[in-house]
């Protein structure tokens, strides 16, 4: 799943986010953590029935509404986080929502979930390795005390040039 935020990070990067999400938390029991898009119609609710996580989320889109077994961590600053973006090219818009389902000294697991905005079903994520490895060409040179490293993904491309000592050769 960690591959997955790669993709959505080069998508956000490509095609932008119009949203962003509000945190509100209640503490009735069960404790409810409630997500709601300040653009658009979209809203999530994750439940928590034992304490460290929350147990469902149930995501609603103007009248439709689907409840899911994901999890979400329950520490605050881990909130889920809700996006409506056009992900896949097909010019509708979809609800990009990230979980984090784990963290701990040098650890932090993420999944990435992608739902039609017209059914709430559930789209399949590109392989993100595979994505990048067909989209992305990328060099290092090392020569004359100089390291160079390139990049280039579609027609932009990033060129950048290090003293040896510096690049840690």
């Amino acid at each position: 799943m960690a591959k997955m935020v790669l993709v959505l990070m080069a998508l956000i990067g490509v095609f932008g986010f119009k949203s962003v999400a509000e945190v509100t938390i209640g503490e009735a029991e069960p404790r409810v953590l409630e997500l709601t898009i300040t653009e658009g119609d979209v809203s999530v609710t994750a439940t928590q029935l034992d304490k460290g996580s929350f147990d469902t989320i149930t995501v609603k889109a103007g009248a439709l509404s689907r409840t899911f077994d994901w999890q979400n961590v329950d520490n605050p600053a881990y909130s889920p986080a809700v996006h409506i973006a056009d992900v896949n090219g097909d010019n509708r818009e979809e609800a990009v929502i990230l979980l984090t389902t784990g963290t701990g000294t040098g650890v932090h697991i993420e999944e990435l979930h992608v739902l039609s905005l017209e059914d709430l079903t559930e789209l399949e994520a590109e392989d993100p390795v595979r994505y990048v490895n067909s989209h992305v060409t990328s060099s290092v040179t090392a020569a004359d005390g100089k390291v160079r490293v390139s990049a280039e993904y579609d027609s932009q491309k990033v060129e950048l040039s290090y003293e040896k000592s510096d690049a840690g050769y």
